[in-house]
């Protein structure tokens, strides 16, 4: 188990990774990428690059939905939502700290 909490930390602990974790737990709502690039005022390119990091590691998953953006005329956007795996590798986290 504590390689594989080593190999979560190192995902999770990313800047920008932990500040999409941070906006989506403060949203409590999924998010998609221009919302969650606006709220860490980053580009959305590279927030869709640690976006899919975290999505091939299991610490978010998506789900398409219509746009909610009039330029988009009902296009299909991926909202995303953190996964219990997120929780549980910052519990491993804490508990390891204290031994």
């Amino acid at each position: 188990m504590e390689r594989s909490l080593v190999g979560a930390v190192h995902i999770l602990t990313h800047p920008m990774r932990f500040k999409i974790v941070q906006t989506l737990r403060k949203s409590g709502q999924p998010m998609f990428i221009g919302q969650i690039a606006e709220e860490i005022k980053e580009d959305p390119r590279l927030v869709s690059f640690h976006l899919t990091v975290m999505l091939q590691h299991g610490f978010v998953e998506g789900e398409w939905k219509p746009s909610p953006l009039p330029r988009s005329k009902g296009k299909a956007v991926k909202y995303y939502r953190l996964t219990p795996k997120v929780e549980e590798a910052f519990a491993h986290c804490v508990e390891w700290s204290r031994k």
